[in-house]
């Protein structure tokens, strides 16, 4: 077995085990749940962009009123139809209401450097998503987002995209990081930006690859990481803090670009994080996505309204209160707890859950997602008669009827892993769909 699939295949053996060995059956929904979700769900007619009856999303316009931050979750990566819903989603959400400024689960500078050529007619949207998304989203539908981000570049009110995640998004990235690190320190100490730039060639090679193998990297990488994961977290904070010491001289140097040398600080630090080796990566992870979308809303975009697109499992609002099996690379107070602890009423979370279908893993190997059970929110959506539908939690008053949203619950991130948690505590809505597919990748 290669490296490659043997992590996603320990990744669900991990699952499967953790959700294994229940010692007594679950209880039974009641059954005045379902025709509660069935009276009060939100069918969606379409989810393609080019659906031109906006109608169906129209009760948006109220659940929303008030919210500035808008997250776009996923239970897990690798599933087609919820690209192509949140494509939709973020198109109405930018026209009807406002919200100017997508936030991706990816690089800053990946993001930063595609939003500054999504204004360029020869640049095609299928290089920006290679260049500015993680290959897991490497997909048609988001094609089709950047063709609109493109479009909306002649508009009073541009698409802006933005990315609070770790560096080396793929493989644009990784060639044109080094030099533009090079080349922003050059301004103050050309022969610094000579030692950044071979620190961070030598990095960049390191985890070469490992964007479309899950992260698994060879052997050879692996030992230069193990080997220089120490110097790596010191060479990294210092020059973060070399760029801030001379932020006010780069911001003049770059007049025309005042904003790059803010995202290079801000990569640099989170190099920091992502040492490869450290047992807090997961919190720390969390927490710096956190800190660099409060650096996106306060001074790179200030003064918008927000959309986040990333897994469930970094925008849960109360993460810390969730049990079961997660994933090792996610800190227990999230990316949304904090974001929630800091915006609190603003914050409007979507969650995005399957009942049954196929996907693709974090390496694209397949996987087959079996029907949800019962005591879960996909199987209550499912008896509901729920195809894809979208129910809000948030605005819904307690009642009987109502009880799962605030009591115990179960769902499986991945369509695997089993988690229990208070609905109402972690998300304010559900955009549900029973049937799932891969999605169809660019670069396959």
């Amino acid at each position: 077995m290669t490296s490659r699939r043997l992590s996603a295949a320990f990744f669900v053996a991990l699952a499967l085990s953790a959700c294994g060995g229940r010692s007594s059956p679950p209880p039974k929904p009641d059954p005045a749940w379902a025709p509660d979700v069935a009276a009060r769900m939100h069918s969606l007619a379409s989810i393609s962009i080019a659906a031109t009856d906006d109608s169906d999303l129209a009760f948006l316009d109220e659940v929303l009123a008030g919210r500035t931050i808008v997250e776009l979750g996923e239970d897990g990566h690798g599933m087609g139809e919820f690209s192509r819903a949140k494509v939709r989603l973020v198109k109405y959400l930018h026209e009807r209401l406002g919200f100017d400024v997508l936030v991706f689960e990816s690089s800053i500078l990946s993001t930063y450097l595609a939003n500054r050529d999504a204004g360029q007619a020869q640049v095609a949207a299928s290089d920006l998503v290679e260049e500015g998304i993680p290959t897991i989203w490497h997909t048609e539908d988001l094609v089709d987002l950047l063709a609109y981000v493109k479009s909306t570049r002649s508009t009073a009110r541009p698409l802006v995209i933005a990315g609070m995640d770790m560096s080396f998004t793929g493989e644009v990235e990784a060639t044109q990081r080094p030099a533009i690190f090079r080349e922003v320190v050059a301004h103050i100490d050309p022969a610094y930006a000579s030692e950044v730039e071979a620190m961070d060639t030598a990095l960049a090679q390191s985890r070469w690859g490992s964007w479309r193998t899950g992260g698994q990297v060879s052997q050879e990488q692996s030992t230069w990481l193990w080997n220089h994961h120490d110097e790596v977290r010191r060479f990294y904070q210092e020059l973060s803090d070399f760029l801030g010491a001379h932020m006010a001289e780069l911001e003049a140097a770059y007049a025309s670009e005042p904003l790059l040398p803010r995202v290079v600080q801000q990569a640099a630090f989170l190099t920091t994080i992502y040492s490869y080796y450290n047992p807090e990566f997961g919190p720390h992870r969390d927490a710096a996505m956190a800190d660099t979308f409060e650096l996106i809303a306060n001074e790179l975009y200030p003064g918008e309204k927000y959309l986040v697109w990333a897994a469930d499992a970094h925008l849960y609002k109360a993460g810390v209160r969730i049990t079961g099996p997660r994933p090792s690379n996610l800190g227990p107070n999230d990316t949304g707890q904090l974001i929630f602890e800091r915006h609190g009423a603003a914050v409007y979370m979507i969650s995005l859950l399957m009942y049954r279908g196929s996907i693709v893993l974090a390496d694209r190997s397949p996987w087959r997602v079996e029907p949800a059970p019962d005591w879960s929110i996909e199987g209550l959506f499912h008896v509901a008669g729920a195809s894809v539908a979208f129910l809000d939690i948030a605005g819904a008053r307690p009642a009987p009827e109502r009880a799962w949203m605030d009591q115990e619950f179960v769902l499986r991130e991945w369509g695997v892993n089993e988690i229990h948690l208070v609905p109402r505590e972690q998300m304010d809505g559900v955009l549900f769909f029973d049937t799932i597919n891969p999605p169809v990748f660019i670069d396959p």
